[in-house]
């Protein structure tokens, strides 16, 4: 289970890094561990926007699923005012097993 928080949080972080060369992997790295339902209780950015908002941001739920191609389909529901707001977001699976592009619209 913790090596599976660990790999989310890889996930969430990778939208910020994926820029970057020398981000390790987690050498036994297993999908479908990774997909399912999953309450995010933190997150992390460097980002203007982000450090804008962060005060005004709960805790919200993802489901991550696996497309037909292999890449990551994440939906993340989140409280905003008195209603529920959804994102969605695809993760690109890259050469190496485990490491996923996303860009950000």
């Amino acid at each position: 289970m913790h090596a599976t928080l660990l790999g989310i949080l890889g996930l969430a972080l990778l939208g910020a890094l994926h820029a970057q060369t020398g981000v390790p992997v987690q050498s036994d790295f297993q999908q479908d561990k990774l997909t399912g339902r999953w309450y995010s209780i933190g997150l992390a950015s460097n980002t203007n926007w982000f450090k804008e908002k962060k005060h005004l941001m709960k805790m919200c739920t993802t489901i991550i699923s696996t497309t037909a191609d292999g890449n990551l389909e994440v939906t993340s529901t989140y409280p905003k005012g008195d209603q529920c707001e959804k994102r969605n977001s695809l993760y690109t699976k890259t050469e190496q097993p485990g490491r996923f592009s996303y860009t950000s619209p």
